[in-house]
């Protein structure tokens, strides 16, 4: 089909973000290497979405398809504040940086979704029936979530010489409750979770360092599922050549979730996923070539593999929606002003994504596809600017996901005009 031919509903087809925002900020030095910083941010969001999802063929006679609307209201009030003293200071031949500090947040997030029946409709002669009328329609989800959040935590970094480690440490009490509106039922959790990480850099020239670290990560899921929690061990190179403005970096790491939550794209449902490992390598260039000539680019590769699954049905697998290639490259050039006119910079990239599976039961493939962006911005005067950004130039169409029983393509061409002026 041809990325015009729209089945869904034009009365009901919208994302909807109204966010409002305050943060403030404090810091103060009180000298000989002791400063303080905090930061304090509140924000109030509603939101919603509309859209009306495909089903399966119901005549192919009458080449007709079932579908459903899909939609959700959404508002969630968040504040969260931070704050920590840091010390710097040497010992002898050791310098030292300790980071201690406390962080709050407090989260209220409000949730309905609807998910009924809509008229079917015949692909190849579309009749638009309308809408759905939220206010009248009962949803099939509505829920009040709750979340609490203390943390403190401690950073250390020492450098000796051409050695500088870095040790962390943190821990979170975390409280969830969440009223389910439809049933009238409430639910609560609390969890206490200690994570730490540590690392090791070694310079073995101005221009060459090696590193390694490990971490540890935990993020709160919902109340009766398990916090999912990681752990990663990297080590890495970095490469920074004489006489050349220019950056080389490569690393390995293995890294392993455990009670990992992932989204069903065939049910729009969370699943669980006992226990899954990627190993995997990134490769990344910056260089200046000339005072005119840049380039950017970037190789990873991931190997995942699911270890534990509800009922083992997926052990063994790879992971849903990871390309096990990856990579890009962006060339910028710019064209210095001369008199009248200011500088013109243009730059062309190109992404590419491998083949990865759809899903975690590894049933059907995306395919491999390269994507080409490109940008031009010119400085009309020293303050101000005008850029075009270009996304999915030549509108580059595949299949990138399915679900619904119905694929979908990846996005196509993005244009956007940008006008910046500094006062």
């Amino acid at each position: 089909f041809e990325r015009d031919l729209f089945l869904g509903e034009p009365d009901f087809n919208y994302l909807d973000t109204d966010r409002k925002t305050v943060t403030a900020k404090f810091d103060h030095d009180f000298g000989n290497g002791l400063t303080f910083g905090s930061t304090a941010r509140y924000s109030d969001t509603k939101s919603g979405f509309g859209y009306v999802f495909l089903g399966s063929i119901t005549s192919l006679a009458d080449t007709t398809v079932s579908r459903y609307y899909f939609a959700d209201e959404g508002s969630t009030r968040d504040f969260v504040a931070d704050a920590h003293l840091m010390y710097e200071t040497a010992f002898g031949t050791f310098e030292s940086r300790t980071l201690g500090g406390i962080e709050f947040r407090d989260t209220s997030d409000e949730s309905k979704l609807w998910y009924t029946a809509a008229a079917d409709i015949d692909w190849t002669n579309p009749v638009y029936t309308g809408g759905l009328d939220l206010n009248n329609t009962t949803p099939y989800q509505h829920t009040l979530t709750d979340t609490q959040t203390q943390s403190v935590y401690l950073q250390e970094e020492l450098t000796y010489d051409r050695f500088i480690a870095n040790l962390g440490l943190r821990h979170d009490w975390i409280q969830i409750e969440q009223t389910d509106y439809l049933y009238g039922t409430q639910a609560s959790g609390d969890y206490s979770e200690t994570t730490g990480r540590v690392g090791l850099t070694y310079r073995i020239t101005d221009g060459l360092s090696v590193y390694g670290s490990y971490a540890e990560s935990v993020v709160p899921a919902s109340v009766g599922i398990e916090p999912e929690r990681g752990k990663q061990y990297e080590i890495g190179v970095k490469y920074r050549p004489a006489g050349m403005r220019a950056l080389f970096t490569a690393s390995v790491y293995d890294l392993t979730k455990f009670n990992m939550t992932v989204t069903n794209p065939n049910t729009l449902l969370e699943e669980t996923i006992g226990e899954a490992n990627v190993k995997g390598f990134d490769l990344e260039a910056k260089a200046e070539l000339t005072d005119r000539l840049s380039v950017t680019a970037g190789y990873s590769y991931l190997d995942s593999e699911i270890l534990q699954s509800d009922n083992g049905i997926y052990d063994g697998n790879q992971l849903g929606s990871v390309p096990r290639n990856s990579g890009s490259v962006w060339v910028d050039y710019l064209v210095p002003g001369q008199g009248a006119f200011g500088d013109l910079n243009l730059g062309l990239g190109a992404r590419y994504t491998g083949e990865y599976f759809r899903a975690d039961d590894n049933a059907s493939k995306t395919d491999a596809a390269v994507i080409f962006d490109a940008a031009v911005s010119y400085n009309l005067t020293d303050q101000t600017q005008l850029a075009l950004n270009m996304q999915n130039l030549l509108d580059e169409k595949h299949v990138a996901q399915g679900g619904f029983t119905t694929d979908y393509y990846n996005a196509g061409r993005y244009v956007s005009l940008t006008l910046r002026h500094a006062f």
